[in-house]
């Protein structure tokens, strides 16, 4: 039988063994939070510079007005709305192992027409990528432009014999822009270059420019910038 010094030691150890697993516990609660804390959310991979003058920089109330290059009294302004910054995960097999990327998305809407163009601009370890979508009017809107990270440079996809030209200064519209891209994407017009899409972009000011097929009347319609005002 246990008599009471016996029953006092039981509940002593117990005591110790509960106290001792208790302290492992928080120890471990202790480095899972220091853990969290180093995988916050703040992003690994951020998009470059040069990435954020072309495509991300700019805020909610940004617009750009452009005029239709064979009717000068086609003009209408794309207003830049709903812009998010997003924070992506990779996750791995382990904790803490993915990486963070930064994301920037936002919305032009037409004012004359309503129609709605979104614009995703991401990055990961290697490139910034830029994806432009959408209904313009009576025009299919697509672009997708990669930014090398290592050295800020566009790429270009040549194996479908897309074209990618670089200007110091371009002008439009009597206006001069400067570091402007031009991207043309033979891949979509494969049989027809003359009919391919092309899109101009310049540092600090975003689209400028874009000539699209347009099917009902079967020729390129062009649109130029014609003014602008960016909110940063």
């Amino acid at each position: 039988m246990m008599t009471k010094a016996d029953y006092r030691s039981f509940v002593y150890l117990k005591y110790q063994i509960i106290l001792k697993n208790m302290t492992r516990f928080s120890i471990v609660i202790f480095l899972f939070l220091i853990a969290s804390c180093r995988c916050g959310n703040k992003p690994t991979y951020l998009l470059t510079l040069s990435s954020q003058k072309y495509f991300s920089e700019f805020l909610d109330g940004s617009y750009w007005v452009f005029e239709n290059v064979a009717n000068a009294n086609d003009v209408d302004t794309l207003t830049l709305v709903n812009r998010s910054d997003v924070t992506n995960f990779g996750y791995t097999e382990k904790p803490c192992d993915g990486s963070y990327t930064q994301q920037v998305n936002y919305m032009l809407i037409s004012k004359k027409t309503n129609d709605t163009l979104t614009v995703t601009v991401h990055t990961n370890a290697n490139i910034d990528l830029y994806n432009m979508n959408g209904k313009y009017d009576s025009l299919n809107l697509s672009c997708e432009l990669e930014l090398n990270k290592k050295d800020e440079t566009f790429s270009v996809n040549t194996y479908f014999h897309d074209t990618l030209n670089i200007y110091k200064t371009y002008s439009i519209n009597n206006q001069s822009y400067e570091d402007v891209v031009r991207m043309t994407f033979v891949q979509f017009r494969p049989a027809f270059p003359q009919l391919a899409p092309t899109y101009l972009y310049a540092k600090n000011v975003g689209l400028i420019g874009f000539t699209v097929f347009e099917e009902y009347t079967n020729a390129n319609k062009t649109y130029q910038l014609k003014s602008y005002s960016i909110v940063k």
